[in-house]
């Protein structure tokens, strides 16, 4: 955010007047950009937990990555990825 919010205003993109608006604009795309990131590691730590508690070797963490990426391709990571952006 603070990267995002300094580059606007050093760069002109931005002035003091519209400071409000500049402010919700590099909030929201610094969240979005945290959203990316971490998306797909929520959705390997969702799919672990949905693993079956019975089975005698429960997955790694590469494990499950590596077959989601395998099966899925890198969008597997990503799924329900829009869904969550308009929450």
């Amino acid at each position: 955010y603070e990267w995002l919010r300094s580059h606007a205003y050093s760069s002109g993109l931005a002035s003091k007047q519209s400071s409000d608006r500049t402010n919700a604009v590099c909030g929201a795309l610094a969240g979005l950009l945290g959203q990316t990131v971490t998306y797909p590691i929520d959705t390997v730590r969702k799919r672990l937990q949905a693993t079956k508690q019975s089975a005698t070797k429960l997955p790694s963490t590469y494990a499950v990555t590596t077959e989601v990426l395998a099966t899925e391709g890198v969008r597997g990571l990503f799924k329900g990825y829009s869904v969550n952006i308009v929450k």
